[in-house]
């Protein structure tokens, strides 16, 4: 249901399975997102039922059984011919109930009694956002990892008082217990297995991490942002970060030529590189694949909320500012490349790529003779359909939106916004962050 709107926003409250088949396909442009981590903790929100939701579903309260075997599927009728039950290592799975019938389970997300089933209803939501994503849209997916012991992270007063003999063990996937669960890099392949293409593995470094009082490894201080795409061309504006350190391998930012330098003809070779610049694009380099970002707290919230920093980026490189209303073609942002006339004595020009046809003897007019050609990229605005219809922005969602970090910074930044929560308590949260962004001018 819609629990919040206003003219460019509007935040649904329930299960991100149902709400997004009732979307129409390809009508957004942008998905960010960070799914609850697996057995890390309880939201307070019903149990949501995944499965066949036409069946008269009669629960079981725990069932032995190994969930990733075939033959699991038909451990009651096994069970009640009197034949052997599977000599697979055996599960007790105690979070949640699994349907007699139909064998659907009822839990919250992220409290799956094993990876598999975790992983499985993940990719049925995601299956639903390849719908509804346009061919050229985007989507960022942040995940972090869990380790396997025997208690888990969620304590049995936080899952809903199982008794000790039921409690949640993350053990039982075959992994050894104190081991990386690799839940991440299990999503990452089964998200490319059906056709998402995965740009960028993007690692979020926290200089600021969360104290851990581990005393046999090191602290964790990264997670992984999924750059994924469903088609080979797609929308994307090239980010640029400022150069910092200088290149003090080539003997810094700018050039110091020695008796060795030399060109075709050997002529003005020392004195034409003199002091030329290493890095002449003003613009930056192109953005790394290593953001550190510090984690930002939230008082009203709890604490797994993305830092604002995280979602600018993918959405300013993800999701089109202008979109065509009548083509529905996005702008795109022009750089061209073009040769720049640098020297330390002379007059410089910038002339366009091509129309260099020599070298600095070849110029003629008031260009000192040790001019040299540098390229550099140059920002020319953005590319205009013709239509003269007027431009709307993208559309960016957040399938798990939590407090509404991801809508307030796509309200801040001028895109329209789809938010879905599940729990009331979160919704309440969002509403009041994205009343308190100032309404962004509208395009013309």
């Amino acid at each position: 249901m819609i629990y919040y709107e206003e003219p460019n926003a509007i935040i649904y409250q329930g299960h991100a399975l149902d709400i997004l088949r009732g979307m129409p396909s390809e009508s957004v442009d942008c998905v960010i997102t960070s799914p609850p981590y697996w057995g890390l903790r309880t939201y307070k929100t019903e149990p949501i039922i995944w499965g066949d939701n036409n069946c008269e579903h009669e629960w079981g309260d725990s069932i032995l059984g190994d969930t990733r075997r075939e033959d699991f599927k038909d451990w009651e009728h096994r069970a009640e011919a009197g034949l052997s039950l599977p000599k697979a290592p055996h599960i007790k799975i105690s979070q949640g109930n699994f349907c007699l019938k139909c064998h659907a389970w009822k839990g919250q997300l992220g409290l799956e009694p094993t990876i598999e089933l975790y992983i499985s209803h993940l990719l049925q939501v995601f299956d639903q956002v390849k719908r509804m994503l346009k061919a050229a849209g985007t989507l960022w997916v942040n995940m972090g990892d869990s380790y396997a012991s025997s208690w888990g992270s969620c304590r049995p007063n936080k899952i809903g008082n199982p008794s000790r003999t039921e409690r949640f063990d993350k053990t039982s996937n075959s992994v050894p217990e104190k081991s990386l669960c690799l839940i991440p890099e299990r999503f990452a392949l089964e998200m490319v297995e059906r056709g998402w293409i995965l740009r960028n593995n993007i690692i979020w470094y926290k200089s600021n991490p969360m104290p851990e009082s581990c005393k046999d490894r090191f602290t964790g201080t990264y997670e992984y942002l999924y750059f994924f795409v469903k088609n080979k061309r797609y929308w994307f504006e090239q980010q640029f970060e400022q150069y910092t350190e200088p290149l003090n391998r080539w003997g810094g930012d700018f050039t110091k030529p020695t008796d060795t330098t030399s060109d075709i003809e050997g002529v003005f070779a020392i004195q034409e590189r003199e002091g030329r610049n290493r890095r002449p694009n003003d613009i930056g380099r192109n953005k790394r694949d290593v953001w550190e970002i510090n984690t930002q707290p939230y008082p009203d919230a709890h604490f797994a909320v993305f830092p604002e920093k995280l979602v600018e980026t993918p959405i300013l490189s993800g999701c089109p500012s202008q979109i065509c209303k009548k083509c529905g073609r996005a702008r795109e942002r022009i750089l061209e490349t073009r040769i720049s006339l640098e020297s330390g004595s002379g007059r410089s020009g910038c002339v366009p790529v091509g129309k260099w046809e020599g070298g600095a003897q070849e110029l003629s007019g008031d260009y000192d003779i040790r001019m040299g050609p540098v390229p550099r990229r140059i920002d020319v605005g953005y590319t205009d359909c013709g239509c003269n219809a007027g431009f709307e922005s993208g559309v960016v969602m957040d399938i798990f939106a939590g407090s509404g970090t991801t809508g307030a910074v796509a309200k801040r930044l001028g895109r329209k916004y789809i938010g879905i929560e599940l729990s009331e308590e979160y919704c309440k949260l969002h509403k009041k962050r994205l009343q308190a962004v100032p309404l962004a001018m509208e395009l013309i």
